[in-house]
């Protein structure tokens, strides 16, 4: 298994898991700021990430989005 698997895996949580304790699966994104998958059958279906990290994301984004318009 790939080192980027195992840290994924490591950050999963199953859909009934998440269900029957989603209080516990937020309360580790907010703590540990790492981002949670939301997995059904070991495939991901939803990400769960930190309010911070998506603000951070989304400067991420709008700085990309100006310097591609910036090149044009």
């Amino acid at each position: 298994m790939s080192l980027s698997l195992k840290v994924l895996k490591e950050r999963a949580v199953g859909i009934r898991d998440f269900q029957a304790n989603p209080t516990r699966a937020l309360e580790r994104v907010v703590g540990s700021r790492e981002p949670l998958l939301v997995t059904r059958r070991n495939l991901p279906i939803a990400a769960l990430i930190d309010v911070e990290e998506l603000e951070r994301l989304l400067e991420i984004e709008a700085r990309m989005e100006l310097l591609e318009k910036e090149g044009s």
